[in-house]
């Protein structure tokens, strides 16, 4: 493994493939693979773990270019799943003299644009198969193609992932798909200690209820980290608004691998304002540049559940009002609502309207509304929508 490619545009008409841009390319760590491949067809023992180095025009490593993650589940049992990669694809046949005959399941097809470009299919989860402590196999019925080995087995409607896909099996009418499964105990140890050893995770939002620390299992609380942590030992937290205050009496390292991190009331960054009725902060970050123009980036992730972030950016002080609608145009909840300085900025919503209650799935609209005041207060007001996609 080289390179690690985000954002793959479509094949040639004869399936040749195209890569993305330069921006969207990251080396591999060589001296980071952990892997196991015991070379007679185990499912459930096949398995790599990596890291990436920073793109060396933007220097910025994936999970902050692309602002998505999965979280991870060794307990779930869900009715569907859906495998996300990029396997070949010959149907419909592609132009003839294409690269499919380099590929056995091809045959004598030719390969197609969608060929190795990223793809989803969904279908039934049917079981996990415990053939021994680093031997779990977890089986679907998922159309997928050869090539699709190394995706992620995702849990249908939400961000979490159970397992690796490693093998397809699945006929027409009969038979599995097939995966490596997070319950592999070697496997769960490598992404365990990925960032280093002697690691406990937080997240607030992780859907799996039983907690033991590790990152399959994680806290939902900073404070049962900083209780559990050895000393001098790293808490991973997961982005998000921890609303709790501790004491902490021992050396450790807090960590947020993705997104912002909020603790207690003023938090890790330079300012947080409040909204108590709407239970919403919003964070300027530590990033010192200030924008140049106003702007509102999509929501990451998106789909969610049950949180997700909206950033923006401020050029001047503006008045500002973020407000979250429905697809009937009524007010859900309003994020921000107030004065705001130059630079860029983050809010969380829970997927919670008003009143704090839970809103059900569904497609809704996040709208801000900057006033320009100050030096800028003769600039005419910005106003941009983007759109979010709540799957409970």
């Amino acid at each position: 493994m080289d390179i690690l490619e985000f954002n793959v545009p479509p094949s040639d008409p004869d399936g040749s493939i195209n890569h993305p841009d330069p921006d969207d390319q990251y080396p591999i760590e060589a001296n980071s693979i952990v892997w196991n491949d015991d070379g007679i067809g185990e499912e459930g023992d096949d398995w790599a773990v990596f890291a990436c180095n920073p793109n060396s025009n933007t220097g910025l490593l994936p999970v902050q270019a692309q602002l998505a993650f999965y979280r991870m589940s060794r307990d779930s049992s869900p009715s569907d799943v859906q495998v996300t990669g990029y396997g070949v694809d010959f149907e419909p046949a592609g132009d003839p003299g294409g690269p499919c005959q380099n590929y056995d399941c091809a045959g004598n097809n030719d390969c197609n644009s969608n060929s190795q470009t990223q793809q989803t299919e969904s279908g039934s989860y049917n079981r996990e198969d415990v053939q021994g402590p680093a031997d779990v196999v977890i089986e679907y019925r998922v159309d997928t193609e050869c090539g699709n080995s190394g995706s992620p087995v995702i849990v249908a409607s939400a961000f979490l992932a159970m397992g690796i896909h490693t093998n397809g099996g699945c006929g027409i009418f009969f038979g599995n798909n097939a995966g490596t499964g997070f319950e592999n105990n070697d496997l769960e140890a490598a992404i365990q200690d990925f960032p280093g050893s002697n690691v406990t995770y937080a997240d607030k939002a992780h859907p799996v209820t039983l907690e033991d620390g590790t990152v399959l299992r994680p806290y939902d609380t900073i404070g049962e980290a900083v209780s559990a942590v050895s000393s001098s030992g790293t808490i991973s937290a997961v982005t998000g608004y921890y609303n709790e205050f501790m004491t902490i009496s021992k050396a450790m390292t807090i960590t947020a691998p993705v997104g912002v991190v909020t603790i207690g009331a003023s938090g890790p960054s330079a300012s947080v304002q409040q909204y108590a009725d709407t239970k919403a902060e919003v964070v300027q970050e530590t990033d010192p540049s200030i924008p140049t123009v106003y702007s509102l980036s999509p929501s990451y992730p998106n789909p969610f559940n049950p949180i997700t972030t909206l950033r923006f950016g401020l050029p001047g002080y503006a008045e500002v009002t973020l407000v979250v609608y429905n697809l009937l145009g009524r007010e859900v909840v309003r994020l921000a609502d107030g004065p705001l300085g130059a630079a860029y900025h983050q809010v969380v919503w829970h997927g919670r309207d008003s009143n704090g209650r839970e809103v059900p799935s569904g497609l809704y609209i996040a709208r801000i509304i900057a006033r320009p005041t100050g030096e800028g207060r003769q600039a005419s007001s910005f106003t941009q929508s983007v759109k979010m996609v709540l799957l409970r």
